[in-house]
């Protein structure tokens, strides 16, 4: 697993960059978990080993099952991804962006745990 973090890196800190200079960390975070969702699925994952699914197909088959919720910058980043023969690094991706984002916006997830009900 480790070498799919270290994969990952260079990735993740160019997506991480695409969505600082634009503003949209949302969008990324959002195209991204999509797109690593998509790849997760046992029947993808068979596809992508399969050698007569070319790259063309993977990015058709990702872009039909995500419809709009990929933009112009996810769909080339899928793209580059597919091309590379890196779909299955797209979790870890997502992972290490959102890492990345957290500490940009200066964000940590918590949980609570309470004894009473506590409000909002």
């Amino acid at each position: 697993m480790s070498e799919y973090q270290t994969i990952a890196r260079p990735y993740a800190q160019a997506v991480f960059d695409l969505a600082r200079a634009g503003g949209n960390y949302e969008d990324w975070s959002q195209a991204l978990a999509w797109v690593s969702a998509i790849a997760a699925d046992e029947r993808v994952k068979e596809l992508a080993l399969n050698p007569r699914v070319d790259d063309t197909e993977m990015v058709t088959l990702f872009d039909d099952i995500a419809g709009d919720r990929l933009f112009d910058e996810a769909r080339n980043f899928l793209q580059l991804v597919v091309a590379n023969g890196r779909i299955f690094i797209l979790p870890d991706i997502l992972k290490q962006f959102e890492d990345k984002r957290a500490e940009a916006e200066g964000t940590i997830e918590a949980e609570l745990i309470s004894a009473q009900q506590v409000t909002d």
